[in-house]
């Protein structure tokens, strides 16, 4: 009768954990790694942290959050660039948004010098393009490597796509930091 009990009980703990992982999982936080260089120097390589579903689901998204999108298996993590509706174009590294030049504030400045170096443009020209209705147009900061939605494979994103927003980066624990909100 012992037996049976422990082994009810034991049960019953690893079910309240698998309900518990899934409902922080969907509704609150999803466990996010950065995989490859498209988003240096704001993330690097291998840092591991969590992303906000309940930001997601409570303020919506604005330009040039940090999102993580599903591409099933895949998770990338981008910035926002694109809204709904917009008319997109990268002119000279310029970004116009329907027809006015928009201010990247988010990019580091000497990290653009340095591969303007080696580059004519830190990010070629694009577009334009328009944006439908639920579109939401994605890119890496590291622009000269990152595949995002000037490319086929991927093209813009609708909102349903979009899984969470911002990052806790908490390893490696000496960089420490939450990123990604709009500036």
């Amino acid at each position: 009768m012992k037996r049976k009990n422990y082994l009810w009980s034991f049960i019953k703990s690893i079910l309240l954990a698998l309900i518990l992982v899934f409902i922080i999982n969907t509704w609150l936080f999803k466990a996010v790694q950065v995989v490859g260089s498209s988003m240096y120097p704001t993330l690097k390589d291998g840092q591991q942290g969590f992303s906000s579903v309940i930001s997601l689901n409570m303020e919506g998204l604005d330009r040039f959050d940090i999102v993580v999108v599903s591409t099933d298996p895949d998770f990338l993590v981008k910035r926002i660039i694109g809204l709904p509706n917009d008319k997109l174009e990268f002119r000279n590294d310029y970004l116009y948004i329907n027809d006015e030049i928009i201010n990247q504030d988010f990019l580091n400045d000497a990290y653009v010098r340095e591969v303007k170096a080696s580059y004519p443009y830190f990010t070629d020209n694009y577009g334009p393009i328009q944006l439908g209705e639920d579109e939401y147009f994605l890119m890496g900061d590291n622009r000269h490597v990152s595949i995002d939605s000037r490319f086929s494979q991927y093209g813009s994103f609708n909102k349903e796509d979009i899984i969470s927003k911002y990052m806790m980066v908490l390893y490696p624990f000496d960089e420490i930091e939450w990123v990604g909100e709009a500036k």
